[in-house]
């Protein structure tokens, strides 16, 4: 067992020994003990006895042989035969380099019999005879790694010392060393004592066994934290790289890398360092600064930084740490970046660009915006911010993001600088905010640092499939960041997913929610817990945001009091909001968002409707549309065009009423979430009386009601004469297959249930029992069939709350109160209308019956009346999607046309039809690319042993002349 002073080596043999079974002996060696005769003098007491008298008379008549040193302890060892005996023997060390006396001490443990055992405890490793016994594997080894105290082992060492809770710095301090418990924890437990003792108890057990030229070694090396050969050499000269190899065989507290670095115990490397400025003052100064630069020739900057600081040398500080900050600023550091130039000071870092570009990301990181706006403005003026953005293009955005409650003013900032991805991105969400006219989102995937700004882009702009991808995944989210989650989550929420957000705001840690953008988190959970109807608990994270908002001058007040006024409207308090809505519209004008006067005016209108001051309504919410359809901010847009739908109609224009409710509907398709349409429904529910009263079979029939309680809903009975109407829609194709009630997904993914609904909706007016089973189950005999109806009935209604009804003549179907809606049954309704009209208005609607089949009809169903379903609508997709390419190109639409048909090649490669379309498409942009389409298609038909026709000839001479 090979370990440091105070690595429990004696303490753990004695618990050994207490536990043996036989006889335990113990002998501790020292100096004396290098002596082999005293060695076997030693060994021989422990067998408890001592040479007989009769032996020395022997002696004197008759002169033996004498024996040797090895001969004598192998009988010593050989005579422990019969005996279950463990030797301990101590303080090995003292004969690892005595020749003689440690290869007697192997010859003594090689000969001991196989009923007797031995216990070696050294702080250095014993070499000779062991290092071969070793590799036969007749002895095994403890080493210092296995000594060392986990962290259970820690505390449970600490407990027993009477501490109940220790510190996160007392275990650092201890950091696996069992001596040094004892030494911080006084006797009644107290934490943070160290004992005078400990001072003496290293000076004698470690320095005091070491040279002079050992023990200036360590106190020389104490200066660093990592001590390495190109240390030792930088601090103590090259002929002290010896000395520090020979440290790898004399255990010290220490733990040794596998390059053979070593790395002092904490209270070690203190007590040298004490030692190191008590007994040689002069030298610590200078062998600190040779500490620095290893540290910058090793790279380690960020060490050399800190360094330099201490030591006052504030120009060396800086160049050091013009190479750490890249890092740090790539890492967020801000409070080290802070705490460094603050120490360097301004007369000093003024001077060097990249730091000045540091200090402008670290006070935004730390939400000193009033001091970066100064910072800003004065580097403005002296000019230097070119040559700041010269060697440091990613400061570009934060020059934005200091002004962000100012989009006009930061835009006209980043816009006089060349930056990177970074400024693209800040520019794409600043137009978002302020603009009136659509902006298109930068490409990428990775944002970096800008998720944040990035993802508030896509939320403002209604882009919620973009938004949910920038969600963690289960794999990642153990470890996220501010930057990926508020608004991502905020997505979940505009979709309804409200379980999920919940579980996932869930398990973002505290720390993570206080560090960084608190108001942006309670701005999230305001949202959520409206879609949740908390609106107390909404009033109350909504009015945290606005005072976190305020204490930092981040500036979103005017955004956070919308919230703030939904929860009051919510809570009937509507001069409240009324007051609170004109307050944001007028600080949102003054500074240029746009964006959000438009979230105020869509619910200041919601107020004024509630009143009955319906023109002014009707104009403030017209207003708020207008700018959201100009700009193509489509988040609000469902609830605005609900609200303005009923404004319209109570001053009496139906027409702007019906167009209004048509935007909100149409948006909330193109969100892919009914979620939010019907939250605004709640609010006037007319406008969805109207809208399905004129057209029964229109798009209207999805939100038919929204419940008030949607999480747990009463099964709907045959007989129900309730006013309430759900809307069951069956999404039958791809991999978004599946069942939503009332716009919200119910996790119907078993096939059997998918099949059940299709079938029933393909059957309107009700279908015989017995056929239905056997369409579900046509291998199974009529009763077990039965059994399984009547178990996939059973789990239809547990996940959508609707019971089956029957009618009088015995047919199944749905109840009266549930309107149906299939997706394939709507691709055939867009269809037929799209055959009673022309030009741009039938592509608009072919277009979308394609758009709606985003993948084969039940594509895990393997039932026969599934795949002549699929049949047919793969049918429909190939020749209405030949057509609608076809009129796509007469409308002169030529990218549409392009798409469409080169869809329906990839769906059918023999369609001459499409690719004569994909002929003109191309060659309005490159007659090579018309040409190339041609020679694909020649290549198609020649593996069916036909040519393409005159009509597709001729099209090709068009197209070369």
């Amino acid at each position: 067992m090979v370990g440091p002073a105070g690595s429990g080596k004696t303490t753990l043999a004695q618990q050994v020994m207490t536990h043996h079974a036989g006889t335990a002996e113990l002998l501790t060696l020292d100096d004396a003990h290098r002596d082999p005769d005293q060695l076997a003098d030693g060994l021989l007491g422990v067998r408890g006895r001592t040479v007989p008298t009769e032996d020395l008379s022997t002696v004197e008549q008759q002169p033996p042989l004498e024996p040797t040193i090895d001969e004598r302890v192998a009988s010593i060892a050989s005579e422990l035969e019969g005996r279950e005996l463990l030797v301990v023997i101590d303080n090995c060390e003292q004969i690892a380099d005595a020749t003689v006396a440690l290869s007697a001490l192997g010859t003594f443990v090689r000969y001991l019999p196989n009923d007797a055992k031995v216990l070696l405890l050294s702080r250095e490793d014993l070499s000779g005879p062991f290092s071969r016994m070793l590799l036969h594997g007749e002895v095994g080894r403890f080493s210092a790694e296995d000594l060392e105290l986990d962290a259970d082992e820690t505390d449970r060492l600490l407990g027993a010392l009477g501490v109940v809770a220790p510190s996160p710095q007392l275990v650092t301090d201890v950091a696996g060393w069992a001596a040094a418990a004892p030494f911080l924890v006084d006797p009644d437990g107290v934490q943070g004592f160290t004992a005078c003792s400990l001072a003496e108890y290293l000076s004698v057990e470690v320095l005091g066994r070491r040279s002079e030229e050992e023990r200036t070694l360590l106190l020389r090396t104490s200066v660093v934290a990592t001590v390495t050969q190109r240390a030792v050499t930088a601090l103590c000269g090259p002929d002290a790289v010896a000395v520090f190899d020979g440290f790898r065989t004399h255990y010290l507290p220490a733990r040794i890398g596998s390059d053979s670095s070593m790395i002092y115990q904490p209270l070690l490397r203190q007590h040298l360092r004490e030692c190191l400025e008590a007994e040689r003052l002069d030298e610590v100064d200078a062998l600190r600064r040779r500490a620095a630069e290893l540290m910058i020739d090793l790279g380690r900057h960020e060490v050399a930084v800190d360094e330099f600081l201490d030591l006052g040398d504030l120009e060396r500080a800086a160049d050091a740490a013009e190479r750490a900050i890249v890092e740090l600023n790539e890492r967020a550091e801000w409070v080290t970046i802070q705490t460094w130039l603050d120490r360097i000071g301004w007369d000093v870092f003024s001077s060097r660009p990249r730091l000045l570009g540091a200090y402008i990301r670290s006070l935004y990181g730390l939400r000193e915006f009033a001091r970066a706006r100064a910072l800003v403005r004065r580097l403005t003026l002296e000019n230097l911010m070119g040559e700041i953005v010269t060697v440091d293009p990613g400061v570009v955005p934060y020059l934005g993001l200091v002004y962000h409650w100012r989009p006009l003013d930061a835009l006209d900032l980043i816009n006089q600088h060349e930056g990177d991805f970074r400024a693209d991105v800040l520019r794409y969400e600043l137009e978002v905010l302020s603009g009136n006219t659509p902006v298109t989102p930068p490409t990428g995937v990775d944002w970096s640092d800008m998720e944040r700004i990035m993802s508030f882009g896509l939320l403002m702009q209604g882009r919620l499939d973009q938004l949910l991808l920038m969600l963690p995944s289960d794999s990642d989210w153990t470890s996220p960041s501010f930057y990926r989650t508020p608004h991502p989550l905020l997505g979940l929420v505009w979709c309804g997913e409200l379980e999920r957000a919940r579980d996932l705001i869930g398990r973002v840690p505290d720390e993570v929610r206080s560090r960084s953008h608190t108001d942006l988190w309670h701005f999230q959970e305001a949202w959520l817990l409206w879609a949740e109807n908390d609106l107390q608990g909404m009033l109350v994270a909504a009015e945290a945001a606005i005072e976190h908002s305020r204490a930092t001058g981040f500036g979103a007040e005017s955004c956070f009091q919308v919230v703030r006024a939904v929860a009051l409207l919510g809570l009937e308090r509507r001069q409240e909001a009324e007051r609170v809505l004109e307050e944001s519209i007028t600080r949102s004008r003054e500074a240029g968002l746009t964006a959000y006067v438009e979230w105020a005016k869509t619910f200041l209108g919601l107020v004024l409707l509630a009143d009955d001051r319906d023109e002014r309504a009707a104009e403030v919410l017209r207003d708020a549309l207008e700018g959201m359809l100009a700009s193509d901010r489509r988040l609000m847009l469902p609830l605005t065009g609900v609200y303005l739908s009923e404004a319209a109609w109570r001053i009496g224009d139906t027409a702007a009423s019906r167009d209004a409710a048509d935007v909100a509907l149409r948006e909330a398709e193109r969100a892919g979430s009914m979620f939010v349409l019907c939250r605004a429904l709640r609010h006037v529910p007319a406008v969805l009386d109207r809208q399905f009263g004129d057209d029964p079979a229109s798009r209207w029939r999805e939100p038919l009601r929204a419940r008030a309680d949607e999480q747990e809903r009463s099964p709907i009975v045959a007989d129900d004469r309730s006013d309430s109407v759900v809307f069951l829609e069956i999404r039958t194709f791809g991999g978004d297959a599946g069942i939503l009630v009332d716009g919200r997904p119910v996790g119907a993914r078993r096939v059997k249930v998918l099949e059940l609904a299709t079938l029933l909706a393909l059957h309107p007016n009700g279908i015989e029992r017995e056929l239905l089973q056997r369409r579900l189950f046509p291998d199974a005999d009529p009763r077990r069939s039965g059994n399984y109806f009547r178990q996939v009935v059973h789990k239809l209604r547990k996940i959508t709350g609707i019971s089956l009804s029957r009618t009088n003549d015995g047919l199944v179907r749905w109840p009266e109160c549930v309107h149906v809606e299939t997706t394939d049954g709507r691709v055939e309704e867009l269809v037929s209308r799209a055959q009673a009209s022309e030009g741009p208005e039938r592509l608009s609607m072919l277009v979308e019956a394609l758009d709606l089949m985003t993948g084969p009809f039940l594509c895990e169903s393997d039932l026969e009346w599934a795949e002549q379903r699929r049949n047919e609508i793969d049918v429909f997709r190939s020749e209405f999607g030949r057509e609608a390419a076809e009129l796509a190109l007469h409308c002169g639409e030529n990218d549409i046309a392009r798409n469409l048909a080169s869809a329906v090649i990839a769906e059918d490669p023999f369609c001459e039809a499409a690719y004569r379309v994909l002929m003109s498409a191309e060659a309005h942009t490159s007659q090579t690319a018309a040409l190339s389409v041609f020679q694909r298609l020649c290549v198609a038909l020649e593996k069916i042993g036909v040519e393409p026709t005159q009509e597709t000839k001729e099209l090709l001479r068009h197209i070369r002349n």
